[in-house]
């Protein structure tokens, strides 16, 4: 993902001319197939114990479609391939992580100190394709990313099935969340914020460093910096989450994204977003992986992947969808450092959300 993911709203921009408004559209793509297909496709993969076989598939169509997306130079043919993208794609994140989070708690493994390879790969991709991308254009990004993706399908065949779902068990949804677990409530609306705030910034932190004069291998080296400052938070998390407690560690992790995107929004000098972009990977890398192990430890072991696919959706599905569009217009009327300004109230609401639960002691309550 670090081969593409940095650039791909640049390729947008500068190679193929769209506007901040049909930037916002291609965004939006992404959150809304995974809000229609992530619940159900974890849904039949915990029932039908499918959960690495459509892994598997999902990887390999999202492989091909970028492969394909070489080829499309129109806004209307990328609607059509970023949503078959998008459909393969959509499933994909909250069935590994659940699958990988559940093994780490049955082999008793620290799931931070597994996930921070994925943030140190993406960061070596990431500043090092960068100034490849500099040198030979953004075009190559899509087939080679696709092509390197296929080797995740062999990798993925190693994980653990994991239990059979109980039929007898009751069916599990964002219902079910609001209703009868304050404590996932409470995880799922911070991650639906921090989500939202993350979108926005990766959608427009590589246009916002062209903005300032920064170059291409610039833009590569501020997500390589952000990704390289997750895995401390992430190695560290559970030890921090035994010695302070779960919920204590995210709002932490939210007042580090809060400073980030203050800094963001302050930023004058391309070098300074390098900057913010660590701060912002050391409270993310703390959120998510704390998020993720907090929301296994509270799921019925049979429904993991049903569960992790509710909170992620929450994140990545339907926060995208709503700030996806909005964050467009603002960027078209006030410009790139509007949308940073909008992060910086995201993130804070989530910290404050945090402290109320905290406050009225609602995991306290669940726990007992």
């Amino acid at each position: 993902m670090g081969m593409f993911l940095p650039f791909l709203s640049v390729y947008f921009r500068q190679d193929l001319g769209f506007s901040g408004r049909q930037i916002g559209i291609l965004s939006l793509i992404q959150p809304l197939l995974m809000m229609l297909v992530a619940i159900p496709a974890a849904s039949l993969a915990d029932h039908r114990r499918w959960r690495v076989s459509l892994l598997q598939v999902g990887i390999l169509g999202a492989a091909i479609m970028l492969i394909v997306a070489m080829f499309p130079r129109s806004f209307l043919l990328w609607i059509g391939c970023r949503s078959l993208m998008a459909l393969f794609a959509g499933p994909t994140m909250p069935l590994a992580d659940s699958i990988i989070a559940r093994m780490a708690l049955t082999h008793r493994l620290n799931y931070g100190s597994m996930r921070l390879w994925g943030s140190l790969s993406f960061a070596v991709m990431a500043a090092g394709c960068g100034l490849v991308w500099e040198q030979v254009g953004l075009r190559p990004m899509l087939p080679l990313t696709g092509l390197a993706l296929l080797l995740v399908i062999i990798w993925a065949s190693l994980l653990e099935e994991g239990p059979p779902r109980n039929p007898d068990a009751p069916k599990i949804g964002m219902r079910h969340i609001l209703q009868n677990d304050m404590g996932l409530t409470v995880l799922t609306m911070t991650s639906f914020l921090i989500g939202a705030s993350v979108y926005m910034s990766v959608v427009f932190d590589g246009i916002y460093m062209t903005h300032l004069g920064g170059t291409q291998s610039m833009i590569g080296f501020m997500f390589g910096l952000t990704a390289f400052s997750e895995p401390p938070t992430m190695h560290y998390s559970q030890a921090l989450i035994r010695r302070f407690g779960g919920p204590q560690i995210l709002l932490i992790a939210c007042l580090l994204m809060v400073t980030a995107f203050v800094g963001y929004s302050l930023a004058w000098e391309p070098w300074m977003l390098l900057l913010t972009a660590a701060v912002k990977g050391l409270g993310f890398g703390l959120f998510w992986a704390g998020n993720v192990r907090l929301t296994s430890e509270r799921s019925p072991e049979h429904l993991t992947s049903t569960v992790q696919s509710i909170v992620t959706t929450a994140a990545f599905g339907v926060a995208p969808i709503i700030v996806s569009p909005i964050s467009g217009e603002l960027f078209d009327a006030f410009g790139p450092r509007s949308i940073f300004f909008a992060t910086t109230a995201c993130t804070g609401g989530a910290a404050l959300i945090l402290i109320i639960a905290l406050a009225r002691g609602v995991f306290r309550r669940d726990a007992d």
